[in-house]
């Protein structure tokens, strides 16, 4: 039985789990890709902003770029792909973000995982995992959803991977790269900043502290480092001077002052922390005072907090938009998540007689286990709700071109409703009763239609 003990937590028994936890995690996301349909913004952003013909060359999407930086906003980066991955279609969307999921978790495993003493930890990933599903109100328009996951899973999987070398600098310091990353950061840098309001505006706030605590550890600021900080912070500000912005603004604060704007917004954001953000925030504090009482620097215990602060900047950076939808909480628990799995490592290091105890470690595997049990039930109800509006959703294109084929170009549908969080048209408009709301016209130009409407 010791023996069996010992060779289940060796390190080669640990890595081989970790890849098959990665595996695992790939398969579950590839199906629920597969099952995804195009819905929403995904029928407007298929077309060209301007003359609303269907997209057709990269001219095309730098063109609709153009205009829509003037007209409507900023994200200009997120968006490009976006529309990229309509023109090429569907298919290799379901693959490519299958992969950028998978890339995504590994990025924030290894912001949490950094400094520890194992490479591979199954446990911590599948927490990461499970705290993404969990703790995202509308999973299915962060992830699944085709123009909501260029917005926030691509959005924060290029800013966390920005991010990453400044982490892993305080733990490994220079590196062979360094004279490579120089201008290389300042682009990347460029692009994180281009991404998303409130995740790059704490992208901007994560670089200036990690640089803060190079040179608090008496660390050389790396030249990278310095690149990276300018490219970010002048990606943002391209991003947030966007004319687009503050016409769109215009649409939904017409005669509010700024004053009443900004109570307004904290009142907002507030109430987002109480509804969704509350639960990681506890256990953050727990995890972190249990900490603070372990061993370590200033600088180590101060990891954890630094992307806990990041997380509620996220949440606050909102205040000045018009409006908060669920989806934009994406970075926010994301930096949340990565502070919670930070001082789970750092506790670990504090405490190396408790982490290494048999009894905590069954514990642990005992409660994964409970989380996995429950997942695994959760998985199954979305899973089948989304294949459900995606059987819907090929019944309608199906019943669209027979009518077409009948010269029928004034199309009745039935309209599509989603039962869980995680299915991705939840929240979102599918096919409306009136022909003329933004969706049906653009439903319409994509299916080659005069209208389109609901019963």
């Amino acid at each position: 039985m010791r023996l069996w003990k010992q060779d289940f937590w060796s390190d080669t028994v640990q890595k081989r789990l970790f890849w098959i936890c990665v595996a695992g995690v790939f398969v579950l996301m590839f199906l629920l890709n597969f099952f995804t349909p195009l819905i929403a913004d995904d029928y407007s952003y298929s077309l060209h902003r301007v003359t609303r013909e269907p997209i057709s060359s990269i001219t095309d999407i730098l063109e609709s770029q153009y205009a829509h930086y003037f007209s409507w906003g900023g994200r200009n980066v997120v968006h490009f792909l976006a529309q990229l991955f309509l023109w090429i279609g569907k298919p290799f969307f379901t693959v490519i973000n299958t992969f950028a999921y998978t890339a995504f978790s590994l990025v924030l495993y290894k912001h949490a995982s950094c400094g520890a003493k194992r490479k591979y930890q199954p446990f911590l990933y599948l927490l990461i995992n499970l705290g993404i599903w969990f703790l995202m109100p509308v999973f299915g328009q962060t992830t699944l959803w085709l123009v909501g996951s260029c917005n926030y899973l691509w959005g924060s999987l290029i800013i966390f991977s920005f991010l990453l070398p400044y982490r892993t600098y305080l733990e490994h310091g220079p590196g062979k790269m360094d004279k490579v990353m120089i201008p290389l950061w300042l682009i990347f840098g460029v692009l994180a900043g281009w991404c998303n309001e409130n995740t790059s505006g704490m992208a901007v706030m994560l670089t200036i502290l990690f640089l803060i605590l190079h040179k608090v550890q008496q660390k050389r600021i790396p030249i990278w480092g310095i690149t990276g900080l300018v490219g970010v912070a002048a990606g943002f500000i391209i991003m947030i001077a966007a004319p687009g912005n503050y016409a769109r603004n215009d649409l939904f604060n017409e005669g509010q002052s700024l004053i009443r704007r900004l109570l307004d917004g904290f009142e907002t954001c507030t109430g987002v922390l109480w509804e969704n953000l509350l639960l990681p925030c506890l256990i953050f504090i727990a995890l972190y005072v249990v900490l603070l009482y372990g061993k370590g620097s200033a600088v180590f215990k101060l990891i954890p907090l630094v992307y806990f602060c990041g997380g509620l900047a996220c949440n606050y950076a909102m205040m000045l938009s018009p409006i908060y939808p669920y989806r934009a909480e994406f970075g926010c628990i994301s930096a949340l998540i990565v502070a919670c799995g930070s001082c789970i490592t750092s506790t670990a290091k504090a405490f190396p007689r408790f982490s290494g105890n048999q009894t905590v470690k069954a514990g642990l595997s005992s409660l994964l286990g409970c989380l996995v049990f429950i997942f695994c039930f959760s998985y199954g109800t979305a899973l089948s709700d989304i294949a459900v509006t995606w059987r819907a959703s090929e019944v309608r294109a199906d019943y669209i071109e027979e009518q077409k084929a009948e010269g029928n170009y004034n199309v009745v549908v039935s309209q599509i409703t989603p039962k869980t969080s995680y299915n991705p048209l939840y929240g979102l408009e599918d096919i409306q009763p009136d022909p003329n709301h933004w969706v049906n016209a653009a439903a319409a130009r994509y299916f080659g239609l005069e209208s389109i409407k609901s019963e």
